[in-house]
């Protein structure tokens, strides 16, 4: 069985190809090639998922908590000094990390 760096290499190059085929041709534009590309690439990480130690999962998480501290700093950015801003994006960051955690198998 693939491991996860396989399939991020094999899903990139074919969903790059495909996706730079279909731009070409002029089928999509600069921002549907990207999103074809991405989500080729996404789609080839999907038999990993039910792994024990899923690291799409884990990078799926990581993604959603980083967006989740940045969506915190830019809601109280005008209110808050920076340092405060700071302590409140390792804070969100830190909390979120800890409660998308809970939920991977051990």
């Amino acid at each position: 069985m693939a491991n996860f760096n396989t399939h991020l290499n094999v899903a990139f190059m074919v969903s790059g190809t495909l996706s730079l085929t279909v731009y070409k041709a002029g089928l999509v534009d600069d921002s549907g090639f990207l999103m074809c590309a991405a989500l080729g690439t996404i789609g080839g990480l999907l038999p990993d998922l039910d792994s024990d130690n899923s690291t799409p999962i884990k990078l799926g998480f990581n993604l959603i908590s980083f967006v989740f501290a940045f969506g915190l700093v830019m809601h109280w950015r005008s209110e808050l000094s920076l340092l405060a801003l700071i302590v409140l994006w390792l804070a969100g960051y830190g909390l979120c990390v800890m409660w998308c955690f809970m939920f991977l198998p051990r």
